[in-house]
């Protein structure tokens, strides 16, 4: 759980409607709705029983004919959750009535059995006043979605609600279907990708059967799991067991010897993955206990690979400095550009690892990866350097395709390339893995053998991320299957006998799902079986490092504190067992009884990423049923924060409002550091601290000065690093017009992939991407002065336009005499 908004991020969190295929005959005016869950058979619309409020109409099929028992669903588009703010039913003459609609903008979808739904486009409401004449038409194309919905004991459950979601350009749309009290239902949509999921009151989805994305016609069974209420204390009996079953631990820091960890032992078995997960990101207990585990492990059951969930090509200076002592501990860790691993408690733990490679005896050597699907920049520049070794002509060849992916700042932009130059990008992958495989005896006498997998390894890599970044609605589920595979590759890479020991977030180590997708523990338990084992760790109350976010005063990493849980999440339960510090071996757990339907119930349990909300305590709790999804738990009564390094920038300051003209657009004007006014630097690594744009009176284009960019190497840290200038402006203006931006540009000393170019970006008033353009396919390498223009067409929808200056890989460039032309409309 590595991002703001991480592994359990949900794209339906800016709920809004795109094109109707209802038709809208007539609407009224206004904002904010309230009447949740209402269910009615409603009279005819528009006579005079109408009241102040109501929203009626009707439905029909496509040649016009009335639709009985078609479900509307009247979704406030303010809400950023699937809730419908009213639901009913059409009458037998096909007509529907929602009484006493509060003020507000809705959208409407409307299904029935047997024929394809449809949806409206926001409308405005007012309380005062009625919304008549209000039009669905259903039928036409679509797709048919169905199966069934059980509880573990393979029951219906009461209330059951199929819900399918679509993102369009305008945002999310809903569609909802009941569930049949057996279990079955059946939803036909229009044409379109979805993701299916259920909810029931009482209940969660049970794992990864919870849902799926659909593209067309399926069976998509789905599971439902009890959760039991917060405020609802867990039975006596799963306190008394719990007592029994504790197993104290001596203390969580490293180096004080192994004994009272020797139950573990028993609990690791004959596992040749152990995954170790965390509640937090930033808790000082959950590091120390690992680097313990991490101890134990390797010095009494043989485990020689230890990786995280961190960037795979970043994590080779950590493992160069692991194995050899070569480079510096804290740099490397630098190099993985997050903050969770920039701390002492890290540091102490790879700096463990170095003194255990240094010892003779151990002719077993330790090694240090990263899994997540992170940092592609340097997985193309190590492929690259081994190309270049191996096959120049390949190396040249697909350098330009892979350009999207080569650096920072174009990975982020990525989903926004478009169809083409994703193909181009794909299909350079494919074309070295595949080179890699037909030509590895050439190259493997050429380089090696350890080179060859590790290139093979990037190449795999490569393809994971880049389907991940192509598609972000389905990239949460595509990094944990990318994540668990990266995991396999890497036992691969370090032969038969390697046995992994996984540091990752609980969401991503647990067996099961997130929402509509399995979990990375769930794709390496079906390929593993019970050679995968996990290890859960969660805390009552205490301290813990994240961060927040504030647009007003800027987001930083800070140490929050928090209390217990409610009385009936499992935290609060484990803290009953009276022991500050325990480990918990859950297969011991009677099968059924008080205790085994308690385990297998979905608890609410605290989960926290990188982000947290302090003015939202309860959405840090997640439900999950322990059992299922892990295999032991070790617990901790009262955290502290993790430290960071004095490298780990604190704060960010905010983002500047956009302005109303393009300022300073010959740099003459500097601030008292001489950096250029009105242009900022954002912050892009963990040792930068100032927004400054700097500026040079060398060899300016004209005036006094020029915009100097500088990207300095510092080793693997800065493959695919970049610099950056921007000015964001208010969109107005430019709505509506073709906008072209043309600068004066010239480099010195870049390296090998290394350029200058220009962008514009225009973004939502919601923060949404909306437009792009760069000069991808035009890289800036001259020394010499000279034009270079990028043109952008800018909607009516945009909020912002952003006009960036950007250095790609080591090296220096210059800008200078600035221009921002409207051209007209496109």
């Amino acid at each position: 759980m590595r991002r703001a908004g991480g592994a359990t991020g949900r794209w339906w969190r800016a709920l809004g409607w795109i094109t109707p295929t209802l038709l809208l005959m007539s609407a009224c005016g206004g904002v904010d709705a309230s009447t949740k869950g209402q269910q009615a058979v409603a009279p005819a619309p528009g006579g005079d029983e109408a009241a102040p409020g109501d929203l009626s109409g009707l439905v029909t099929a496509q040649d016009g004919q009335p639709i009985a028992g078609a479900l509307v669903s009247v979704v406030d588009a303010a809400v950023l959750d699937d809730e419908p703010a009213a639901q009913v039913k059409s009458g037998a003459d096909g007509r529907f009535r929602v009484s006493r609609l509060p003020t507000g903008r809705y959208g409407i979808t409307v299904t029935a059995p047997g024929v394809t739904g449809t949806r409206l486009e926001v409308l405005s409401h007012r309380a005062e006043t009625p919304t008549r004449g209000l039009v669905a038409r259903l039928g036409g194309r679509g797709i048919v979605v169905q199966g069934a919905v059980r509880d573990p004991a393979g029951k219906g459950v009461p209330g059951a609600t199929v819900v399918a979601t679509r993102q369009g350009e305008g945002g999310v749309v809903s569609f909802f279907a009941p569930v049949a009290p057996e279990g079955h239902y059946q939803i036909m949509l229009p044409e379109g990708r979805y993701d299916v999921a259920v909810k029931a009151p009482g209940h969660v989805a049970g794992g990864p059967e919870g849902g799926r994305p659909v593209t067309e016609s399926a069976q998509v069974d789905m599971a439902l799991r009890r959760a039991p209420p917060l405020d609802q204390a867990a039975p006596a009996e799963v306190v008394s067991w719990i007592q029994q079953q504790a197993m104290p631990l001596g203390g969580t820091e490293a180096g004080r010897g192994l004994a009272d960890m020797a139950p573990i032992k028993a609990m690791v078995g004959n596992a040749r993955v152990v995954s170790l997960g965390e509640a937090t990101h930033g808790t000082r207990e959950f590091f120390a206990l690992k680097h313990r585990m991490l101890e134990l492990l390797v010095t009494e059951l043989g485990f020689t690979v230890f990786a995280i969930e961190g960037s795979s090509p970043a994590s080779l200076a950590v493992n160069e400095y692991v194995l050899t002592g070569k480079g510096d501990p804290v740099k490397a860790l630098q190099g993985l550009e997050f903050w969770t691993w920039n701390t002492e408690e890290m540091l102490a733990l790879v700096r463990w690892m170095r003194r255990y490679n240094e010892n003779p005896a151990h002719k077993q050597k330790l090694r240090f990866h990263g899994f997540d699907l992170e940092d592609p920049q340097q997985a193309v520049h190590a492929l690259l350097s081994h190309l270049r070794k191996v096959d120049r002509p390949l190396a040249q060849e697909v350098s330009a395709q892979l350009r999207p992916l080569d650096n920072e700042h174009d990975v982020e932009r990525y989903p926004q390339r478009g169809d083409t130059v994703m193909r181009a990008t794909r299909a350079a992958i494919v074309r070295v893995a595949e080179q890699l495989d037909r030509e590895r005896p050439t190259y493997e006498r050429r380089a090696g053998a350890a080179a060859w997998k590790l290139a093979r390894h990037h190449a795999r890599l490569l393809q994971r991320t880049e389907a991940m970044l192509a598609d972000p609605r389905g990239g949460a589920a595509l990094r944990e299957q990318g994540m668990a595979e990266n995991v396999l590759s890497l036992l691969d890479l370090e032969g038969p006998d390697a046995k992994a020991v996984l540091w990752s977030h609980n969401v991503h180590a647990q067996r099961g799902g997130q929402e509509a997708y399995p979990s990375m523990g769930e794709h390496l338990h079906r390929t593993l079986g019970a050679e995968h084992v996990v290890f859960g760790f969660g805390f009552n109350q205490g301290s813990f490092l994240a961060v927040e976010l504030n647009p007003v005063t800027g987001n930083r990493l800070r140490d929050f504190t928090v209390g217990p849980g409610d009385v009936g999440t499992l935290d609060a339960t484990l803290a009953k067992g009276g022991v500050p510090l325990f480990a918990l071996d859950l297969r011991r757990a009677p099968a059924d009884g008080l205790v085994g339907g308690w385990l297998d119930a979905a608890l609410g349990t605290r989960s926290i990423g990188s982000v947290y909300r302090e003015s939202s305590p309860a959405s840090s709790f997640r439900r999950s049923a322990p059992r299922g999804a892990l295999d032991a738990l070790l617990f901790v009564e009262r955290t502290t924060a993790t430290r960071p390094l004095a490298s780990v920038r604190r704060g960010r300051p905010p983002s500047p409002p956009p302005a109303a003209v393009l300022s300073n657009p010959g740099f003459e004007e500097v601030n008292g550091r001489g950096a250029a006014a009105g242009w900022t630097a954002p912050l892009l690594t963990l040792d930068t601290t100032s927004t400054d744009v700097a500026t040079s009176e060398q060899r300016p284009r004209s005036g006094k000065r020029a915009a100097a960019l500088r990207v300095v190497p510092r080793g693997p840290s800065t493959v695919g690093a970049h610099a950056l200038a921007t000015q964001t402006l208010d969109a107005a203006p430019f709505r509506g017009k073709r906008v072209r931006l043309t600068v004066a540009t010239r480099v010195e000393g870049l390296s090998a992939e290394g350029r200058a170019q220009l962008f514009l970006e225009t973004v939502g008033a919601k923060g949404q991407p909306i437009g792009y353009a760069d000069l991808l396919d035009q890289p800036i390498t001259s020394t010499a002065w000279a034009d270079h223009g990028v043109a952008l067409d800018i909607p009516s929808e945009a909020a912002t336009l952003t006009l960036g200056l950007v250095l790609i890989g080591d090296g220096q460039a210059f800008f200078d005499d600035v221009r921002l032309e409207a051209l007209g409309n496109p």
